[in-house]
């Protein structure tokens, strides 16, 4: 029908209403028009999962395609693109208009693989299980680790089995069979990677099972001698659809697909940064949920030659742009050396701060919306397709933050285009600069965040850090973002609240305080240093408003960086728009300093009652 253009309009339904009372609502069914022999129909109607035949003529769930427009969506299978909503079947002909499908087929033939990539399963998690070697037998032997490779002590040599759900964008590190619990096996789900462990370059997940070398590179057949390769998970939570990072190489089950990219070295890590964007999940969820072989293969990818090509509002090759970005968000670990070597990257990996990641990820998305030529509506309208996405940020940040600052990236890079300049990133050092490896000089971790540095307090003249009238309602914002300016990495969130109450309540703490430092904090803090023995009252109703509006204020706007799983706080981007000079940045460094050298349970336990219970109870913005 679409060769013959004779398709004038499928018009899909749900029986959710029970249009056919006898019949299960799971059933679909559709009314189908096809013209007469002489008629040719260039843009045939559609809708998809309506429920009422009144619906037909609702503009935001009827839309037209042109036959061109259906083809360039799913080429090798030629299916009708199902939308829910009509903007969606515009933005994903826009996508797929302005990039070619990753392989392209005439049936069983491939007719253009413009990235020369081949799609590879390694190991059946069924079919292969007589492969597989438990890891509690392998653990013990383990005399060291060459890359992904383990090396055991009776000389056989095995490789981690990788499974989808240890991956997440841009990070091979995401779940980890160790320390799992009963309840996540039953669930099938992996313990989370924490901060730490994603900051040290040699932590390696713990798989369920090896693969032996020989095995594995038999697998991997011509493949065998790449050092990564792009691999994604045959099916994505419910936040994102399309799911793959670069992992080294190693053994992957029938949950983890290999893509084995065949382009030069800087191509080939630009490619990761193109797959995982939210460009192409968008275009693949559109497809399906499942994202087996014939989904992946009709994923729009911006072509090779694009990637070459000088963009002014960029300021470099697109290719350039992607893959500093993705060598410092892949590149964190030592498995992963093998992508570093392939770009002549010799430096120790990458550390990994989460509000960098954030910034990257955002750039890749905002640069690649605009490769893809999507308008500002339409970059919004995909972003805002990501519903469950949007609900757990908001639940755990107080704000769709993903869509904040791709949004941001992109209107700042739709200036410099205008402009006819390049576009600056917020971050700073740049992107892929290699202060930022471990074993560089720290002053290229300091300069991630930028954090408050004191000068000899000697130098201070008295009473620096005196308040001339304590402000119930600005100084919690002032001391919340005095704080975070003084983080270099993840805070312990209840460390943070207890060094605001040490600035906001400074009497406290001085008895903490012995010798020159005691003398050193009432003499820069002045009289609200002063010891008294009366307990602090009115504190919590004084404190807690303003405090809870900073941190929502913070939260919203990315200026605090939350995780709530692991219970710390990080500074985010625009924090030195807040003029902290004076009182809060002396005592925020200052008792963030102190509070290092004590320990946290008994410093807490230690203060009074109403302030321990703000702690731990009352400050839970």
């Amino acid at each position: 029908m679409l060769s013959s253009k004779s398709l004038v309009a499928f018009y899909g339904f749900e029986n959710e209403d029970l249009i056919f009372p006898h019949i299960t609502n799971k059933v679909k069914f559709g009314l189908l028009t096809i013209a007469g022999r002489d008629v040719r129909v260039e843009q045939p109607w559609f809708t998809a999962h309506i429920r009422q035949p009144a619906e037909i003529a609702d503009p935001e769930k009827r839309y037209a395609l042109t036959v061109d427009e259906i083809r360039a969506i799913n080429p090798n299978t030629l299916n009708l693109p199902a939308f829910r909503w009509t903007r969606d079947a515009k933005v994903t002909a826009a996508i797929h208009t302005a990039a070619p499908i990753l392989i392209e087929k005439d049936g069983n033939t491939v007719t253009a693989n413009p990235w020369g990539v081949t799609p590879k399963t390694l190991f059946h998690m069924s079919g292969a299980s007589e492969s597989f070697i438990d890891h509690d037998e392998v653990a013990p032997l383990i005399l060291e680790r060459r890359g992904a490779l383990a090396v055991l002590s009776d000389s056989r040599e095995v490789y981690p089995l990788y499974e989808g759900k240890m991956l997440w964008q841009f990070d091979h590190r995401y779940g980890t069979y160790e320390k799992q619990t009963l309840k996540q096996a039953n669930k099938g789900v992996l313990p989370r990677v924490s901060f730490d462990q994603h900051y040290d370059p040699t932590y390696q997940v713990q798989p369920r099972y090896w693969v032996e070398k020989g095995l594995t590179h038999d697998a991997l057949a011509e493949h065998a001698e790449r050092e990564w390769s792009f691999s994604w998970r045959d099916v994505g939570p419910s936040e994102r659809t399309f799911v793959g990072t670069a992992i080294p190489r190693t053994a992957a089950g029938d949950t983890a697909y290999l893509l084995c990219p065949g382009r030069s070295a800087e191509e080939n890590v630009a490619l990761v940064g193109i797959l995982g964007s939210l460009v192409c999940d968008y275009a693949a969820r559109q497809k399906s949920n499942r994202m087996k072989y014939f989904v992946v293969e009709q994923i729009p990818a911006i072509a090779p030659d694009v990637l070459s090509s000088n963009f002014d509002f960029l300021g470099c090759s697109a290719g350039d742009f992607l893959t500093k970005r993705v060598l410092e968000l892949c590149y964190t670990n030592e498995e992963m050396i093998g992508l570093a070597r392939d770009l002549q990257h010799h430096s120790l990996p990458y550390r990994w701060v989460p509000a960098r990641r954030e910034v990257l990820q955002a750039e890749v998305d905002g640069a690649l919306m605009h490769l893809y030529g999507l308008s500002r509506d339409q970059a919004d309208w995909l972003l805002d397709s990501f519903t469950v996405l949007r609900k757990y940020e908001e639940r755990d940040h107080g704000e769709f933050r993903t869509k904040r600052l791709v949004l941001e990236a992109y209107d700042a890079m739709a200036k410099a285009k205008a402009e006819g300049v390049a576009y600056q990133t917020p971050l700073s050092p740049p992107p892929a600069d290699i202060s930022l490896c471990h074993g560089a000089d720290e002053s290229g971790l300091r300069a991630i965040a930028q954090p408050i540095q004191l000068p000899p307090l000697e130098q201070l003249p008295d009473s620096i850090w005196a308040r001339a009238a304590p402000s119930p309602q600005h100084d919690p914002t002032a001391a919340l973002a005095a704080i975070l300016k003084s983080l270099d990495q993840p805070t312990e969130i209840r460390t943070v609240r207890l060094a605001a109450v040490m600035m906001l309540e400074p009497h406290l703490l001085t008895p903490l305080l012995t010798g020159q430092d005691q003398q050193d904090w009432r003499r820069l803090v002045g009289p609200e240093a002063k010891p008294h023995s009366s307990n602090v009252v009115g504190f919590a109703a004084r404190t807690t408003p303003g405090w809870n509006a900073a941190i929502t204020n913070h939260r919203g706007n990315g200026r605090l960086i939350e995780d709530l799983a692991e219970g710390t706080w990080a500074p985010g981007t625009g924090l030195e728009a807040f003029d902290t000079a004076g009182w809060p940045e002396g005592r925020a460094k200052f008792a963030l300093t102190v509070l290092r050298n004590l320990d946290i349970d008994t410093t807490i336990e230690a203060a009074p009652d109403e302030i321990r219970d703000w702690i731990g109870n009352v400050a839970t913005g």
